[in-house]
């Protein structure tokens, strides 16, 4: 029995810092993101209601990554101004959006708008 032990002991002094395999581990975790840069990174992105979805869907409302790059400058500009809930119209679109989550909440042509009237939001962002 002591000499199992014994031999445990010098197999864990063998893995010690130096082993390759902790080497192997440093190296992979200094390539990934940090847990904290990738929190940073997924916040900053602009997410779709799952009824926005609906709505981009069945108006025939496009996005293309360069609209929302621009979208998502648009509710950067709202957040610093305090905006909660803007109106960002874009390409003959009104896009409904809470500038906390960034989330793009529903979704209208201008020229669909039934009642003409947009309620529940404090600011407009003209893109």
């Amino acid at each position: 029995m002591t000499n199992r032990v014994a031999n445990n002991s010098a197999i864990l002094d063998k893995i010690g810092s130096n082993s390759s395999v902790n080497r192997v581990k440093i190296n992979q975790q200094a390539k990934s993101k940090s847990f904290r840069a990738v929190l940073d990174e997924k916040s900053t992105e602009v997410k779709i209601s799952k009824h926005a979805e609906k709505r981009l869907m069945t108006r025939n409302i496009d996005l293309s990554p360069v609209g929302m790059n621009k979208i998502k400058g648009a509710i950067e500009r709202a957040e610093q101004k305090g905006v909660k809930d803007a109106l960002i119209i874009y390409d003959n679109n009104a896009l409904i959006t809470n500038v906390k989550s960034k989330t793009i909440v529903t979704a209208a042509k201008l020229d669909d708008l039934e009642t003409k009237v947009i309620t529940n939001i404090d600011g407009v962002v003209l893109v």
